[in-house]
């Protein structure tokens, strides 16, 4: 019977931290790991697969990259990897910048809205 209590519990727990709204852009860390569900975590990992990168090697966005594409949505080259947790279908675009960048960098992109979690990974080059 404790089993099954406890089991409710982890059940109800989950559901609780997928139901709770979150939204990020930039580079990936611990902290912003240990936020998403587990099936975002795979989401995650698919992105990456798709962009045919390990996590080890990435060069995640530095704040001076950052600060140029909010400002210029195109000023470096990219390619960006999108997909959900409901269609499960991986979106890829590639868009032309005016400039490239020495050394690729990633920048993730969670939005996770009631019961719906989109997972982007983009490589600015």
């Amino acid at each position: 019977m404790k089993k099954i209590y406890l089991c409710l519990i982890v059940i109800l727990l989950t559901l609780q931290s997928f139901s709770q709204d979150f939204k990020y852009s930039g580079p990936m860390n611990e902290s912003v790991f240990n936020k998403m569900t587990a099936f975002e975590k795979i989401l995650y990992v698919d992105c990456l697969k798709e962009l045919d990168v390990e996590n080890d090697s990435i060069v995640w966005i530095s704040e001076k990259t950052l600060n140029k594409i909010q400002s210029r949505k195109n000023y470096y080259f990219s390619i960006q990897v999108s997909t959900d947790n409901v269609t499960e279908m991986k979106d890829k675009k590639v868009v032309s910048g005016r400039h490239r960048l020495p050394v690729s960098e990633y920048m993730i992109s969670i939005n996770r809205k009631k019961n719906l979690s989109e997972i982007s990974v983009t490589v600015y080059y």
